[in-house]
């Protein structure tokens, strides 16, 4: 898992370890809208002082939780016992399900004899292959914290620091970014056996849960409902000044969209809304127009709540209690199921 320095990466696995250690008590079993198995936990906050994880716990509403089995500043490297006590606590522990190593630079050995004449990738790929060969063999999920390069990449992935080595030995691939000078980010995944997601996050938003992130949503559905909504808010206005039969390139012109892929996407999205019954087709070939007279719609785009109740694909719609409704908007009659 991977992010810049001081976004929240060590919060975000601190809250994991504790949501996975707890599950089966009364503690919120969600982590980023998802629902955690129960297992013991062995997180090194190698970062971390004592004084300063019971800090962070005491700011995370943590100090009465179930403490998963922690150890602060430092651990053996994997050259030297690191393995061996990993295997030691698993033989200890009932059910051993998470090992979170924050960060894996201070369990990586430098200048190791077996590595001195090796490149940066051969080196990476060569102890983070013991990583994996022990997570299969104790049969434990395995996380490790690592950082993200300041330089901008082509591949989105080649912002993780280091060599490929990270992204060709681990099963699946984690980031959180956080938007500069915000509460807000996102946090997404890529894997082997996962399929890919990027989810909305936002930091504290939560008063019940401070110092931790908050699931505001899919974000791919959140950008979709934000880009709808500013479709809607185009053909309204465009609908005011007159327009009856509208062109993508208005809209556009509206929203102002100056690359080709913002009005790529705008292009789909207006597709997709006529398929939904959102927008009705022009009589002129590729046009759109409301499906509703534009007195129907308020400012934000929105379909009025007096109005909503008789639209088939609104929220709001209520069907007639018996035989057949049919309605006329615009010389279109839409039969009510």
């Amino acid at each position: 898992m991977a992010g810049k320095p001081k976004q929240g990466k060590s919060y975000l696995v601190r809250d994991l370890a504790y949501k996975v250690q707890n599950q089966n008590t009364m503690y919120d079993l969600k982590w980023l809208g998802q629902t955690v198995h129960q297992g013991d936990v062995l997180l090194l906050a190698l970062e971390d002082s004592k004084d300063s994880m019971n800090l962070h716990i005491k700011d995370m509403n943590l100090k009465n939780k179930k403490k998963p089995t922690t150890f602060v500043e430092q651990c053996p490297t994997l050259e030297r016992g690191f393995i061996e006590s990993v295997r030691l606590w698993h033989k200890q522990m009932p059910n051993p399900k998470l090992v979170i190593i924050d960060t894996f630079q201070k369990i990586k050995p430098m200048g190791d004899q077996k590595t001195r004449n090796s490149n940066a990738y051969e080196v990476d790929y060569y102890y983070l292959s013991q990583l994996h060969e022990l997570a299969r063999e104790l049969k434990v999920c395995f996380i490790y914290v690592h950082h993200l390069s300041q330089a901008d990449k082509g591949h989105k992935w080649d912002k993780i620091m280091g060599s490929t080595g990270h992204q060709g030995v681990t099963d699946a691939m984690y980031m959180l970014e956080r938007d500069e000078g915000t509460n807000y980010g996102t946090f997404e995944g890529i894997g082997r056996n996962i399929p890919a997601f990027k989810y909305d996050i936002a930091w504290n938003s939560n008063l019940k849960e401070p110092f931790t992130f908050q699931w505001d949503g899919d974000h791919y559905q959140m950008q979709m409902k934000k880009h709808k909504k500013n479709i809607m808010q185009a053909m309204v206005q465009l609908a005011k000044d007159g327009e009856v039969e509208i062109k993508p390139s208005q809209v556009y012109s509206v929203l102002n969209l100056v690359s080709q892929k913002e009005k790529g996407a705008c292009y789909k999205n207006m597709q997709r809304m006529k398929k939904k019954s959102e927008l009705r087709e022009g009589e002129t070939f590729g046009t759109y127009k409301l499906p509703l007279p534009v007195d129907c719609y308020d400012k934000n785009g929105n379909i009025k709540p007096e109005k909503a109740e008789n639209v088939p694909w609104s929220k709001e719609y209520k069907p007639a209690a018996s035989g057949e409704d049919l309605i006329d908007f615009e010389a279109d009659k839409i039969k009510r199921p």
